[in-house]
């Protein structure tokens, strides 16, 4: 049985049930001079710049524990941490606060935590 949901009874039920609460700690990074310094330390503004124009915006999105950089690309979800080491998704979301199997994606979490313009 499926069950249809808004997004804020959603968030309230995140709030509730992980006792989870992601606003402001989602944030769209659209140029270099946005990247926080330790991860304008990984990445030239040249590289960086590729990887926008290539697969759109990044996300900078603040975890329990740590920081991390996300971009959803073509083949692959690119997620890493403030010292490049690459992160699976599992790892981040749990870091989150948010059980893995729940079944929420990244750019699901994006889509209802993230400040419209």
């Amino acid at each position: 049985m499926k069950f249809l949901i808004t997004e804020s009874k959603l968030k309230d039920f995140i709030e509730k049930k992980f006792g989870v609460d992601l606003t402001n700690r989602i944030m769209k990074i659209e140029n270099y001079d946005s990247l926080p310094e330790y991860f304008k330390s990984l990445y030239g503004p040249g590289h960086f710049k590729f990887y926008l124009n290539k697969y759109g915006p990044m996300y900078l999105i603040s975890g329990n524990s740590e920081n991390y950089l996300y971009q959803n690309q073509d083949y692959r979800k690119f997620i890493v941490d403030g010292y490049d080491n690459v992160i699976s998704y599992s790892e981040m979301i749990e870091d989150l606060g948010i059980p893995y199997g729940m079944g929420l994606s990244i750019d699901d979490l994006i889509d209802l935590y993230l400040e419209k313009d």
